[in-house]
């Protein structure tokens, strides 16, 4: 078992199940399998941590998922991605985006004591609030 995810990584690390790195179709998730596979107790304790209760059923399928769903975090993990640019948009990708930021300035000025007239209990600038642990 071992080898073939070891086989399953390396082709995930070459791009194979990458739709948009190798122009393939990927695999579905669940057909995959992690090396730090969950359990059914996992899902059990999972579950219980949840005040969740599944049935058996329920709780199979929930496992193949959660398998899945790290199987895809492994491949993801498995990629170089050594020197590529981090995207601070998806449209960033295809087509130049430049970000729209304001400059960092102070465009208000202090408006504290306006704000603090209704409150009921004011002291040093700082709202006053009823203790409520003892």
């Amino acid at each position: 078992m071992a080898g073939d995810n070891t086989a399953r990584l390396s082709l995930a690390a070459s791009g194979a199940f990458c739709p948009t790195l190798a122009g393939v179709a990927s695999p579905s998730i669940f057909d995959l399998i992690s090396p730090m596979a969950l359990t059914l107790a996992d899902v059990g304790r999972i579950a219980n941590l949840s005040r969740l209760e599944f049935s058996a059923d329920e709780s199979e399928a929930l496992l193949a998922q959660l398998n899945g769903f790290f199987g895809i975090v492994e491949q993801m993990s498995a990629v170089d991605t050594a020197g590529v640019e981090p995207l601070y948009t998806p449209l960033s990708a295809i087509q130049d985006v430049q970000l729209r930021l304001r400059d960092d300035a102070v465009t208000e000025s202090n408006q504290r004591e306006a704000n603090q007239r209704s409150a009921p209990a004011v002291e040093a600038g700082l709202f006053l609030v009823p203790k409520v642990i003892e």
